[in-house]
């Protein structure tokens, strides 16, 4: 038979304590060492995901360096680099070309003066008289002018009188006057004239403006 506690109090503290370990709430308890696991695959997998990032990033940083680098830049080396090319100007030539030309100019007509006379006229010579004879000589006709007349007392009493005369021919000028005269003139103050012309070889310069084409030395910038 068995034997009974003394201390009924004590028997059902000791039968309550295997129940303190068992939750309050009524939830599930997830062990220590599983919790621990899903931490590090939790901090591995966002540390991946920054480095991913973080990469991609400096890929397409180099990329845009490799397609955009321009001359100048610290990663390029340009200089000057001498090339030969052929470059258009105009210029002017001239050249001596010889021409026939046609000079004219004025020459009186070729005549001479014949049958120059002073003389009296009248019943009782009291006409003082004059002539001359003007002979063109020459191939053309013209009009001759001559002053005629005769000194009266120291003056010149007389006029002007013109004629046509022809080629190879001849025209006798009179003057007349009622006076005692000393002395007669018969002076041409007018010869007709002709032109005369002739062929001369003359030059001249002809320009004109040509394209020519000249070597030069140009110069590049090369960079690399």
């Amino acid at each position: 038979m068995a034997k009974k506690s003394d201390n009924p109090q004590q028997t059902s503290e000791e039968h309550a304590k295997p129940e303190t370990n068992k939750p309050h709430s009524g939830g599930i308890i997830i062990p220590k060492n599983i919790a621990m696991v899903v931490v590090i695959v939790f901090i591995v997998a966002i540390a991946f995901l920054v480095a991913g990032k973080s990469g991609g990033n400096s890929a397409n940083s180099a990329g845009s360096q490799t397609s955009y680098d321009v001359p100048g830049s610290a990663s390029s080396q340009c200089r000057q680099v001498s090339y030969q090319d052929t470059e258009a100007y105009q210029e002017q030539e001239c050249q001596t070309v010889p021409y026939t030309d046609r000079e004219c100019e004025s020459k009186p007509l070729t005549y001479s003066k014949t049958n120059y006379q002073c003389g009296r006229a009248g019943w009782v010579n009291d006409w003082s008289t004059v002539e001359c004879t003007i002979n063109n000589l020459d191939a053309e006709g013209g009009t001759f002018k001559v002053n005629i007349g005769v000194v009266v007392k120291g003056t010149n009493v007389g006029e002007s009188q013109s004629q046509f005369i022809y080629p190879q021919s001849a025209y006798t000028f009179k003057y007349s006057v009622q006076a005692d005269s000393t002395a007669c003139y018969c002076n041409e103050f007018e010869v007709p004239t002709k032109q005369v012309c002739r062929d001369v070889i003359k030059t001249r310069q002809d320009c004109q403006v040509v394209t020519k084409y000249r070597p030069v030395t140009k110069y590049r910038e090369e960079c690399n």
